[in-house]
């Protein structure tokens, strides 16, 4: 069980989840742990110091910020324990059958309270200060309030979708091209109480909700797009939802595209507009990159290209798209293209129209193409 799991009971909920932002913003900084202590400083409004250590059924905790010095726990010491889990350490208290929190005096603190010593008293600070009071509760109710809470942690929240949801897929050709691959983005609408459409917005998930989307196609598609669920230690993390633009790479995405595209709910974007034209997926066979060299009356030659299917021929010019991952889009289609490992000169022939060159220098030319 991981250590955040067996102290999750002590902390409130409210400090789980800010913790937990703070440990996905990267803000714990480990400066020395093993297995009996984690020594680090976490990130916050100012940079805190936090230790942990284990000791017999104790773990000694303590935390620089304001709040942990009145309240005994703090979101930073939550982000530390998640912090410890993720890298394997503070394993003896990880394997302790019982394991209760007790807060470290302050170093400093303890230094200024030693010099306050008499001969018929302990020295403040240096005994551990156990809290809270609730703790000295019998073992039986620790384990069964332990076990309660890991199965709520495990508790999916399905959410309840909007009226006549629909989800749309909008291939961003800006993106594409830069990624050299289809990069879709999610989009939603739900249908108002008079009937009309909302705006489109953004359409956020996590992969453990996406069983519940009312369209299996929807949930198939955006399974297959989310891949494997990033694992988290602890069961909040990644509660937030996955991105609404992916880049799907070929294999996928020449299986999920068709399908999509059945639904009538695949579009395109054009760089700097907010229309989304519908985009119908086109059966055909791949379309293929031709060489044409051709001379003119003066004696002068060129080199452009085309792209061709058994009969069927296209200007290179005329997709609104075309990416090296395997497609290009024409005439609110979007196709298959197999570039045959020549994908520069679609690139290069794209942004000079045409290659030149003298009748003299044919041979020479020829040899490279």
């Amino acid at each position: 069980m991981p250590l955040a799991s067996k102290l999750a009971f002590q902390f409130e909920r409210r400090l789980q989840f800010k913790g937990d932002d703070l440990y996905r913003a990267h803000a714990v900084r480990i400066t020395e742990a093993n297995q009996s202590h984690l020594y680090g400083e976490v990130q916050g409004t100012n940079r805190y110091t936090v230790r942990l250590t284990h000791e017999d059924k104790r773990l000694m905790v303590f935390c620089s910020c304001p709040y942990f010095e009145t309240n005994s726990r703090c979101k930073h010491l939550w982000a530390a324990i998640l912090e410890a889990d993720r890298r394997g350490v503070l394993g003896t208290a990880v394997q302790a059958p019982t394991l209760r929190l007790f807060v470290e005096e302050d170093e400093a603190e303890s230094e200024a309270e030693s010099e306050v010593e008499s001969a018929d008293e302990f020295i403040l600070g240096t005994v551990p200060r156990y809290v809270p009071p609730q703790m000295h509760a019998p073992a039986w109710q620790e384990y069964l309030t332990d076990i309660r809470h890991s199965l709520d942690a495990r508790k999916v929240r399905v959410p309840t979708w909007p009226r006549d949801l629909e989800i749309h897929y909008v291939v961003d050709t800006a993106a594409s091209r830069v990624a050299n691959t289809l990069v879709l983005e999610l989009f939603s609408r739900s249908r108002k109480k008079n009937g009309d459409w909302t705006v489109h917005k953004e359409f956020r998930i996590t992969p453990a909700q996406v069983g519940s989307l009312p369209d299996p196609v929807d949930a198939e598609v955006i399974a297959s797009i989310l891949g494997g669920q990033e694992y988290y230690i602890y069961a909040y993390s990644g509660a937030t939802g996955s991105a609404a633009r992916k880049a799907v790479p070929y294999p996928l995405a020449v299986r999920i595209i068709p399908m999509i595209a059945g639904t009538g709910r695949l579009f395109v974007r054009k760089p700097g507009s907010t229309v989304l034209n519908p985009l119908a997926w086109d059966e055909g066979e791949a379309w293929k990159l031709w060489l044409d060299v051709r001379q003119d009356d003066r004696d002068q030659w060129k080199i452009t290209g085309s792209l061709r299917r058994a009969e069927e021929r296209m200007e290179l010019a005329r997709p609104d798209l075309i990416v090296e991952g395997g497609f290009l889009s024409a005439d609110g289609k979007l196709a298959r293209l197999d570039d045959g490992g020549a994908f520069p000169w679609i690139t290069r022939l794209l942004a000079l129209k045409r290659i030149p060159f003298p009748d003299r220098e044919r041979d020479a030319v020829m040899s490279m193409v």
